[in-house]
């Protein structure tokens, strides 16, 4: 009985210890944890100083790449005179409109390309596709967007045929691919327009009426029009585009 009460007082002790120990700490752990975030504050603070103050580029460069305080970073991207810290800190920032007024206001191309890697806003999107003058940048923009009227206006007013080109790779309309296929004056252009046409009368007009035999050759491989493909078959001066209107012929 004497050794059944000694081993549980024991017990208690030991017992008393280890949740003593416990709450120690975790009392402990809190403490570091809040200090730490006091610290990382305090070092947000002493980054964002010296990568908006110092009067070395290199030094800013390198507070930059340690800092995540978006205000700071937005500050430093919009007012640094270094390209190069601008452009590490454009990188870093996610404020859609911080980065919609970088891409089109910031008067080097590099940087307003990387600000364009980050935005999403369909409408600043748009008004730099259509506006900005370096082709990067406007072959980016463009690549973004959605909006089918806006694709249109690209593919069909750009004077860039790079930039044309991408505008009709995101193009569905085909009232704008028909204009596109019939007037631009790239021939790369004409034959991506003519590969997204499902209209039988505008591929059968392409195929007889483009005087580029690649152009044409695009148009056969959609036409099912037997009525156009004979015609092409006899009268097209290129051996290859009438050969295919000939295996297309039922």
């Amino acid at each position: 009985m004497k050794k059944t009460i000694a081993l549980s007082l024991i017990l208690f002790a030991l017992t008393s210890c280890f949740t003593k120990s416990v709450s120690q700490t975790t009392s402990t752990s809190t403490y570091i944890a809040h200090n730490t975030d006091s610290l990382n504050s305090r070092n947000q603070s002493v980054l964002a100083s010296i990568a908006q103050l110092d009067n070395n580029a290199q030094v800013r460069y390198v507070a930059v790449q340690g800092l995540t305080n978006q205000s700071a970073l937005a500050t430093i991207a919009q007012l640094d005179n270094n390209v190069e810290v601008r452009k590490l800190a454009t990188q870093k920032i996610s404020n859609q409109s911080v980065l919609a007024s970088i891409a089109q206001l910031d008067n080097n191309a590099q940087v307003r390309y990387i600000a364009l890697q980050g935005l999403t806003n369909q409408s600043a999107l748009a008004s730099i596709a259509q506006l900005d003058n370096n082709i990067e940048v406007r072959k980016l923009a463009t690549q973004k967007i959605s909006n089918q009227s806006v694709l249109a206006s690209i593919a069909q007013l750009d004077n860039n045929a790079q930039v044309r080109y991408v505008a009709v790779q995101g193009l569905t309309n085909q009232s704008a691919l028909a204009t596109v296929a019939r007037l631009d004056n790239n021939v790369e252009v004409r034959k991506l327009a003519t590969q997204k046409i499902s209209s039988q009368s505008v591929l059968a007009s392409i195929a007889q009426l483009d005087n580029n035999a690649q152009v044409r050759y695009v148009a056969v491989q959609g036409l099912t029009n037997q009525s156009a493909l004979a015609s092409i078959a006899r009268l097209d001066n290129d051996v290859e585009v009438r050969k295919l209107a000939v295996k297309r012929l039922k």
